[in-house]
């Protein structure tokens, strides 16, 4: 009669010793290539673009203050070199 040998599942010898890490780098991936996917791609199909102003229609409104004397109420305060705190 024939001997026959069995190997338990799970004894490292078998295709399943790397299945585990092999279902949790997949997961890894498949998540990665999700975000990727909503981070680049489905703005860009979209259309989503920065807003711009049509051409020549440019209008930039900058108000700089009145410069103030140092020397007067409401001026910067003196740079006298002592320690404020």
């Amino acid at each position: 009669m024939a001997t026959i040998i069995n190997n338990p599942s799970g004894s490292g010898d078998g295709d399943s010793s790397g299945s585990a890490l092999g279902m949790i780098v997949g997961i890894i991936v498949i998540l990665l290539i999700v975000v990727l996917f909503f981070v680049y791609f489905l703005p860009m199909i979209r259309g989503n673009a920065p807003a711009t102003a049509p051409e020549g229609t440019t209008n930039i409104n900058v108000q700089v203050p009145n410069p103030v004397n140092p020397g007067t109420n409401g001026g910067t305060p003196s740079q006298s070199g002592g320690n404020p705190y």
